[in-house]
């Protein structure tokens, strides 16, 4: 099992999703817990390695348009959640 580390990117991001209202966060709680208990993600998620500067990075669908942005360090069995939001939101 992951320990799950919000970035404060994170957190200022999902707390302006949770103000304007009609985010759904049972869907969240049932993604980061599936990344922190180790599963392999359905394909429904699009987990994926980002590239270039973000080459660090994963990336799945929590929903169609909301992304979460995530990391994991398998040594120190850390999940750290980067960021989330819509793709215009997160990539410009």
């Amino acid at each position: 099992m992951f320990h799950v580390f919000p970035s404060n990117r994170y957190k200022k991001s999902l707390r302006k999703m949770m103000v304007s209202g009609g985010f759904d966060y049972a869907n969240l709680s049932i993604t980061i817990n599936m990344l922190s208990m180790g599963m392999e993600m359905p394909t429904m998620y699009k987990d994926h390695q980002l590239n270039g500067d973000l080459g660090n990075y994963r990336e799945c669908h929590v929903k169609s348009d909301l992304l979460l942005i995530y990391e994991k360090d398998p040594i120190e069995r850390k999940l750290i959640l980067v960021d989330i939001g819509s793709h215009s939101d997160l990539f410009g």
